[in-house]
């Protein structure tokens, strides 16, 4: 995460909830790269995540933000997150899901927020 903000990396998270919240304490520094929170619930879009300066914003905003990386915060919601994605303009955006193996089959994170090596 910290390399890929270091290399201009748009990166958000997708969701808004306590695992956001968590995922961020977790990540030391590292969530200094994140720079917005995707949440489809409007009573939280032009808020901030407790503890962090983070603004949660709505899928629409992401048609002229074009993030680079996407990590959502569940895996279930992986396929409705991606058609999201396209339809938004953001086909080539990387998304990665927490839980998830990543497609090169290198280190992820487990629900905890550890890292579980390849």
């Amino acid at each position: 995460m910290r390399a890929n903000g270091q290399a201009g990396v748009r990166t958000v998270l997708w969701g808004s909830g306590s695992k956001a919240v968590a995922f961020l304490s977790a990540m030391e520094d590292a969530h200094r790269h994140i720079q917005y929170l995707v949440d489809i619930n409007p009573h939280r879009w032009g808020k901030f995540v407790p503890g962090h300066v983070k603004q949660i914003v709505g899928p629409e905003f992401l048609a002229d933000y074009k993030p680079d990386l996407v990590v959502a915060m569940n895996p279930v919601y992986r396929q409705e997150i991606a058609a999201d994605l396209r339809r938004l303009g953001s086909p080539n955006a990387t998304l990665l899901a927490l839980g998830e193996p990543s497609a090169d089959s290198g280190p992820r994170f487990d629900i905890n927020f550890r890292i579980i090596p390849a």
